[in-house]
C-alpha cells in the first residue's frame, strides 16, 4: 500500500481502511464493466456470428475492409449499397464518417501547431529531461484514463493540492511572517521582565564617575 500510495499516511489505521475499502470498491466497479462489456459482445456474437469471425480477424492484424468482403463478399457490400431501404442510412452514415474524418484531420493540425509551442515552453524549464518525460507520461495517462471515466482518489488528490499550491504557499508564508513577529515580541517581553533596562526607565540608575580637573587643578591640589 505505501508504495502504490507513498503520498498517505498508513501509520493512521482509519487512512489504511479507508484506502483499502477504496480499492474494493475500484476493484467491484472495474469487474462489473467487464461483465457488461462481455456480455454486449456475446449477445451481438450470438445475434450475427459472423461479427466474431470479422473482429477476431481484426484482432489479428487483418485489414478490417478485407475482413468485411470475406465475411460479406462483393456482391454483399454491392447490394446493401443500392437496397433503397438502405440507401437513407447508409448516406448517414456516410455524412459521420465524413464529419469525422473531417474533425480528425482539424484535431491534426491543431496538435502539430499545439505541440510546436509546447515544446518551445518545456524548453524554458529548468528541469532534467527524464522528469520532463515522466510528466508527460503521467499526465497522459491522467488524460487517457478520464476519457475512459476512470478518476483515482489519489489523483484526484494531486489535483487538489496541485490547484490549491499558491494558496498553501501564501498560508505558510503568512504563519512564518506570525511565528517572526511573534518571536520578537515575546523577546522585547523578556528583556522587560529580567530587569534589562529600557530606555525612557524611571528605574535607570545611572553612575556617574568624578570629572577629571585641568593640569591647573591638579597643581593646585598638590600644594
Amino acid at each position: 500500500m505505501k508504495d502504490k500510495y507513498p503520498d498517505v499516511n498508513f501509520d493512521d489505521d482509519e487512512n489504511l481502511f479507508g484506502r483499502i475499502n477504496d480499492d474494493f470498491d475500484g476493484f467491484d466497479n472495474l469487474i462489473k464493466d467487464y461483465k457488461d462489456r462481455e456480455s454486449k459482445l456475446a449477445a451481438l456474437f450470438s445475434d450475427d456470428p459472423r461479427s466474431a469471425e470479422f473482429l477476431m480477424n481484426w484482432m489479428r492484424g487483418e485489414n478490417p475492409m478485407v475482413q468485411l468482403v470475406k465475411t460479406f463478399g462483393t456482391m454483399g457490400l454491392k447490394n446493401m449499397l443500392e437496397d433503397e431501404n438502405m440507401l437513407e442510412e447508409v448516406a448517414k452514415a456516410n455524412t459521420e464518417y465524413l464529419q469525422k474524418v473531417a474533425k480528425a484531420q482539424k484535431l491534426e493540425e491543431q496538435f502539430e501547431k499545439n505541440i510546436e509551442q509546447s515544446l518551445k515552453d518545456v524548453e524554458t524549464l529548468n528541469e532534467s529531461e527524464e522528469d520532463i518525460d515522466n510528466a508527460v507520461n503521467w499526465i497522459t495517462r491522467l488524460v487517457t484514463e478520464a476519457q475512459m471515466g476512470i478518476y483515482k482518489p489519489e489523483n484526484i488528490q494531486m489535483a487538489i493540492k496541485a490547484i490549491n499550491y499558491d494558496r498553501n504557499l501564501e498560508e505558510v508564508a503568512y504563519e512564518a511572517e506570525v511565528r517572526g513577529r511573534n518571536a520578537k515580541i515575546e523577546e522585547k517581553m523578556r528583556q522587560l521582565g529580567d530587569g534589562t533596562p529600557q530606555l525612557g526607565s524611571r528605574n535607570i540608575k545611572v553612575k556617574t564617575t568624578p570629572k577629571q580637573g585641568s593640569i591647573f587643578d591638579i597643581a593646585q591640589e598638590a600644594k
